[in-house]
């Protein structure tokens, strides 16, 4: 009885010199609590255009702004007049620099088509079928090589002609059919593995969106160059168009979880014909009074503000879909500035 008692003050002695076996935060050395979650990224992406036009090979500028979104759209390439694969001169060293700018974990695609000038070869190499496949298979062989890791088909009416020249449903999914397959049959260490394009608001591009849902993995929504009434001042890409658009693809059949909305960087004067356009840059830059985060005009320039871009950006995130998408990077002021809208997306994005 007498050993057992002594073994028990001794045991207790022990627990008082020792501690009870937590530190003196109260925490447990042998089961330590679990650190704190990490701030959760956004589900929603931001993506944009960088044209190499924009770009001066031989004096680049500050390119930082590259480092913002989480995908760039590198713009250049399109079809000849007659409808075969092409590059634009120094493209090459364009897209080196581009590259050079960017930051670990961003993605880049190589994009093909577009408006302008564009438009009308795009037109004679979709409505042909071995001009189609000639051109997917040119088209893939070259985002392979230069290490894209995707391919943004950019594609637009024909401006030019009224009525606008246009391509059959079906031959715009057999071309991005033909691209998907050639993209599939790449090797298991291709860097070139997501498909996006870009449509606009109409109906017939709502049709081809929907059309092609099940070969991309998402489509860019280009609700820029579409304006209010003239009674409200020919507002560009007000919030109700914006909404409007991105609605409208949903109602066509197409997922928002594979829908980008487009926003513009640029402003536009519709009170003139043709209607002209000016960068956000140029447009901030020049106006009198000074441009505030609530303006949306100047100089008789409708444009997307701070706060339009930021209600834009939210209504999306809100809502799910699965990002923005932007039209184009280089139109903006410096992203230091609080006036910037593509730190303003950025910001809205992460609240």
């Amino acid at each position: 009885m007498t050993r057992k008692i002594t073994l028990a003050v001794c045991l207790a002695a022990l627990s008082i010199c020792c501690g009870s076996g937590k530190g003196d935060n109260g925490g447990d050395p042998v089961n330590p609590p679990n650190p704190p979650n990490p701030p959760q990224q956004p589900k929603q992406i931001i993506t944009g255009y960088i044209p190499d036009y924009t770009i001066n090979v031989s004096s680049p500028g500050d390119l930082s702004y590259l480092q913002i979104p989480d995908r760039i759209y590198f713009f250049g390439n399109y079809p000849s007049e007659t409808g075969e694969w092409q590059t634009r001169g120094n493209i090459a060293q364009r897209l080196a620099i581009v590259r050079v700018a960017m930051i670990q974990g961003q993605e880049l695609f190589c994009v093909a088509g577009g408006g302008a000038s564009a438009t009308p070869s795009m037109h004679v190499m979709g409505r042909d079928p071995l001009k189609r496949e000639a051109y997917a298979t040119a088209l893939v062989n070259y985002a392979h090589q230069n290490q894209f890791d995707g391919i943004d088909m950019d594609w637009e009416t024909d401006w030019s002609k009224s009525p606008a020249v246009k391509v059959r449903v079906a031959d715009f999914v057999d071309l991005i059919t033909l691209i998907r397959t050639k993209m599939n049959a790449l090797p298991s260490g291709t860097r070139v593995k997501k498909l996006t394009t870009a449509l606009a608001t109409q109906s017939d591009s709502r049709e081809l969106g929907n059309a092609v849902k099940e070969l991309i993995d998402q489509i860019n929504v280009m609700v820029y160059d579409v304006y209010g009434s003239q009674a409200a001042g020919y507002p560009h890409a007000p919030m109700d168009l914006f909404t409007a658009a991105m609605e409208n693809y949903v109602s066509a059949g197409v997922p928002k979880a594979k829908l980008l909305g487009g926003v513009p960087f640029y402003g536009g004067n519709k009170s003139v014909s043709p209607t002209q356009t000016k960068t956000y840059r140029e447009l901030y830059y020049a106006a009198s009074p000074a441009i505030i985060a609530s303006t949306n005009s100047s100089n008789n320039f409708a444009f997307n503000g701070p706060d339009l871009i930021r209600e834009k950006t939210r209504w999306v995130v809100d809502n799910d879909y699965a990002g923005m998408m932007i039209w184009e990077l280089s139109q903006d002021i410096p992203s230091t500035s609080a006036m910037s809208l593509l730190r303003t997306m950025k910001n809205a994005i992460s609240e």
